[in-house]
C-alpha cells in the first residue's frame, strides 16, 4: 500500500495505491495516524481509485481511523471506489459510518460545509 498526500487549507487529500489487506493494514493505520497527528487536518479524503481490493483487516483499519478522528471533530471521506470494494463496503455497512463519494470535489464540498 502506497500513500501520498497533499494539504489544501486543512484538508488532507490522500492518494492510495495497492491492496489494503491484512499484511498491509497495520502499517497503513499507523502511517495515517502519524500523518493526522503531524499535520492536524480538519478533513481527510482518501482517493481509492487505485485500490483494487480491501479485506476485512483493511476495512477495520478504515473504521479505526474514522473512530480515532471523531472525538476531535475531524471528518473522513473516501471516493472513487472500485465496484467490488464499493459492494463489500455496502455489505459490511461500513458506508453508514464512513462517507463515500464519487469525486474528490463532492467529498470536499460535503465534508467542509458547516
Amino acid at each position: 500500500m502506497e500513500l501520498t498526500y497533499h494539504l489544501e487549507d486543512r484538508i488532507c487529500i490522500m492518494e492510495l495505491q495497492g491492496e489494503l489487506t491484512l499484511d498491509r493494514a497495520y502499517d497503513f493505520n499507523n502511517q495515517v495516524r502519524s500523518l493526522i497527528d503531524e499535520i492536524n487536518p480538519k478533513v481527510v479524503v482518501m482517493n481509492m481509485r487505485h485500490v483494487p481490493h480491501i479485506d476485512s483487516a483493511g476495512f477495520g483499519a478504515l473504521a479505526t481511523i474514522y473512530k480515532m478522528m471523531q472525538p476531535h471533530g475531524k471528518k473522513l471521506g473516501i471516493f472513487q471506489l472500485a465496484p467490488q470494494v464499493w459492494t463489500t463496503l455496502q455489505t459490511t455497512k461500513l458506508d453508514e459510518l464512513i462517507a463515500v463519494y464519487e469525486t474528490k470535489q463532492e467529498a470536499i464540498e460535503d465534508l467542509t460545509k458547516d
